[in-house]
């Protein structure tokens, strides 16, 4: 089926009505706040919205060219902001807070264009405390199993953090053309789920702002807005002598044609958190009330860090998505050319037995053999005890052999048959691939019995005696069994990667002291740094689970009949295991559990 989003992003994008108007500089602000702007180092107010006489109680003119600090009742309230907004802060303690004529505010800060501008709200009641409500949503976005569950798992936390009727997650394509790919609502108000939204719906302007401002936030959009007052002549607006740039203001004011767009909708209170990852607005978190919504500023700070938390884990979980998406891809490769090469072999082996006594039977003979030689040494190393891992004649590797250490970001690797080995890359020594892998059942865990099959440590040394000259090439292992009944083993190297940490002081038991109840924290906090040596770069649950596939396809070749070591004739299942495209299969048991979880077993720093 085509994608939907594809013939939408070959339209161009469209533009908006108000792209070309400066809504940053409207010169207002909404009707739930007061805006202050002042001088960083005298604290002097030069502009104020004219709503201040409503929720202060004190006129403009008043609050114009005094210090802000003024407007404060409490002697250490002053105290406290004058110790922590000065010249030249950039980063805030916010919110702040602020008792004015008996009534608490929260006062949120920020620098811009050389003023200091002052949000300040009155302080509203909540449901739950800050510490509750965020506890939640970084429970909420832990460990979410997939992208998609992270997707409805943000929604539904902003939705039960905010309280609005509904929170959808939009996500942009190339040409901002906007896609709902999760939503959370309350009963009975229908869905948006799966819609598209045309880029003129946020306009260029609009799309700039948001990757500067995180949140949009109107809560009445019927409610008047109040035009800022100045000491100097004008409004603040941007066709006046001394414009406010409220790029970085919530209190914003919003433009005619937005409240329009809203209307339309049928939805009285908005707001968003914008969604950026790259530089580049990926998408929006968009809640929607059908009646106006106050939400205090704990309530969209918390939503605001759920976002934030949601960009974290969308990149990780993205960039991991891609990498396995490639790993899968390379195994099922891998898995094709095994079965191919297992049919192919059978075949030969077929032809030759047909051959025997014929005319010209050595020269054929010798054909075949080399032929039989060829199919191995690309892929027939995972499933012959005769075969080799040699490399091609310029020395490099075969794609099949580049695919098996790609499947799981290994350096070399190594096949262990009845007391043969076959080395693939840099691996260590035969002597010492044998010596590691006798250590199975003894120093390692068994992989012929139990459940799991599959081991891996990203310290070898920790485990067993390894030289300095193994441990270079072989300081992590992964190792599955490649037979349940005989011992053979594919077993993946990682070299070791030698790092230096900075520690709060010295992290060693030699570094504490010892005291009258037993040992005491260490008494210094220097900087103190440290070789850690013996360790590669960790495994991964991903790296188990793919390791444990092809195990399981090896497995599952090795155990059909006519098995590749045999010289058995050729027979009509072999042919149409040739033949029969449901040959070339991915794995033919279930998917790793839980349980393969437990073999990774990182060693001990």
């Amino acid at each position: 089926m085509r994608d939907l989003r594809t013939a939408i992003s070959n339209l161009p994008p469209a533009e908006h009505l108000y792209d070309w108007d400066p809504i940053h500089m409207p010169g207002s602000v909404q009707a739930y706040g007061v805006l202050l702007v002042a001088d960083p180092r005298t604290r002097r107010v030069l502009f104020v919205s004219d709503n201040a006489a409503e929720i202060f109680g004190i006129q403009p003119s008043n609050i114009l060219d005094n210090s802000y600090l003024m407007l404060v009742d409490h002697e250490m309230e002053r105290a406290f902001i004058a110790e922590h907004v000065k010249p030249g802060t950039i980063l805030f303690p916010n919110p702040l807070r602020m008792t004015i004529r008996g009534k608490e505010y929260d006062a949120v800060f920020h620098s811009h264009n050389n003023v200091h501008q002052i949000e300040v709200e009155p302080v509203r009641e909540q449901a739950a405390g800050y510490d509750e409500m965020a506890l939640r949503a970084a429970a909420e976005l832990y460990d979410p199993p997939s992208v998609e569950e992270l997707y409805q798992r943000a929604v539904r936390t902003i939705w039960q953090v905010s309280g609005f009727d509904r929170v959808m997650l939009y996500r942009f394509d190339s040409r901002s053309n906007g896609q709902v790919i999760a939503e959370a609502t309350r009963d009975g108000i229908g869905s948006f789920l799966g819609l598209f939204f045309p880029s003129s719906d946020i306009g260029a302007r609009a799309r700039d702002m948001y990757l500067h401002n995180f949140t949009r936030y109107i809560p009445d959009i019927g409610a008047p807005s109040f035009a800022l007052k100045s000491v100097f002549p004008g409004s603040g607006r941007a066709d006046s002598a001394h414009p406010v740039d409220m790029s970085f203001t919530n209190l914003r004011s919003v433009v005619p044609c937005h409240i329009t767009y809203l209307q339309n909708i049928g939805i009285k209170a908005s707001m968003s958190f914008s969604i950026n990852v790259d530089d580049k607005l990926w998408g929006l978190f968009a809640c929607h009330h059908y009646e106006p919504k106050r939400v205090s500023y704990d309530q969209r700070v918390v939503c605001e860090q759920t976002a934030m938390m949601f960009i974290y884990r969308l990149v990780s979980m993205s960039s991991t998505v891609a990498r396995m998406a490639k790993r899968q891809k390379a195994l099922e490769t891998l898995g094709q050319d095994l079965n191919v090469a297992a049919a192919l072999r059978r075949r030969l082996l077929g032809l030759a037995a047909d051959w025997q006594g014929t005319a010209g039977d050595k020269t054929a003979q010798a054909l075949l053999a080399r032929a039989v030689q060829a199919v191995e040494a690309e892929c027939g190393f995972l499933l012959s005890d005769q075969a080799s891992c040699q490399a091609t004649s310029d020395g490099t590797l075969t794609p099949s052999q580049r695919l098996l250490l790609d499947l799981v970001e290994a350096d070399s690797a190594a096949i262990v048959r009845h007391g043969r080995v076959c080395r693939i890359g840099d691996a260590p020594s035969e002597m010492a691939v044998y010596a590691i892998a006798s250590m199975f059942g003894r120093e390692l865990p068994e992989l012929l019995g139990g459940e799991l099959h599959i081991y891996a440590t990203d310290c070898l040394s920790i485990q067993v005696p390894v030289t300095d000259a193994v441990k270079d090439r072989a300081a992590g292992i992964l190792a599955v069994a490649l037979s349940l009944d005989t011992p053979a083993y594919l077993i993946w190297f990682r070299r070791e990667q030698i790092e230096q940490a900075t520690w709060a002081g010295n992290p060693s038991a030699d570094a504490m002291s010892a005291g009258a109840d037993g040992q005491n924290p260490r008494a210094s906090f220097d900087a103190w740094k440290q070789d850690i040596r013996g360790l590669s770069r960790s495994w991964v649950i991903e790296d188990v689970r793919i390791a444990d596939e092809l195990a399981t396809i090896v497995r599952g070749l090795g155990s059909q009949a006519g098995a590749w070591n045999s010289m058995a004739a050729y027979d009509a299942e072999a042919e149409s295991r040739r033949m029969a495209p449901s040959c070339v299969l991915a794995p033919q048991a279930a998917p790793a559990s839980a349980l393969v979880r437990r073999v990774i077993r990182i060693g001990h720093r």
